[in-house]
């Protein structure tokens, strides 16, 4: 590296007063809108985001914004299947998401839960067991939400 090529001229130097510099800040920042077509998007707008905000890590915080997004746009009842990672799954229609003011019903370990008839009782499982949901529009609700619980843990 030469002096003279890379170097910095007297006139390109200015004075240092000692008060900060002044940046012209934007006056409007607009965000890529969202893409319902779109997964990672999706779960975006059912956590209340932008595409400038990256998918946050599951938590009660978070847990308790899906559950209201859900609880808005599940189509209850509807019937899927639970228990297809034991080996047999059950067929069982879905009540309702659990109570979110209950401790019990939104979980970090088991995310939200969710009430199931099944062979003449109720029972309490979670949503990201369920399989084969009915539904056009619930079985993408479920599925961008089990996607998230599992992958964002």
């Amino acid at each position: 590296m030469e002096f003279e090529i890379y170097g910095i001229n007297a006139e390109d130097i200015e004075l240092n007063d000692g008060c900060p510099i002044q940046i012209d800040q934007p006056k409007k920042i607009i965000t890529k809108p969202l893409d319902p077509q779109k997964q990672d998007d999706r779960i975006r707008i059912a956590l209340g985001l932008t595409s400038d905000h990256p998918i946050p890590e599951v938590s009660n915080e978070t847990l308790t914004i899906y559950h209201k997004y859900l609880s808005g746009n599940l189509l209850f009842p509807f019937t899927a299947e639970q228990g297809k990672e034991y080996g047999h799954p059950e067929r069982v229609k879905v009540l309702c998401l659990g109570d979110p003011g209950d401790e019990v019903m939104i979980d970090d370990s088991y995310g939200i839960l969710c009430d199931v008839r099944m062979e003449r009782q109720v029972a309490t499982v979670p949503l990201s067991e369920l399989d084969n949901v009915k539904g056009k529009s619930n079985k993408q609700l479920v599925k961008d939400y089990s996607y998230w619980f599992w992958n964002w843990r």
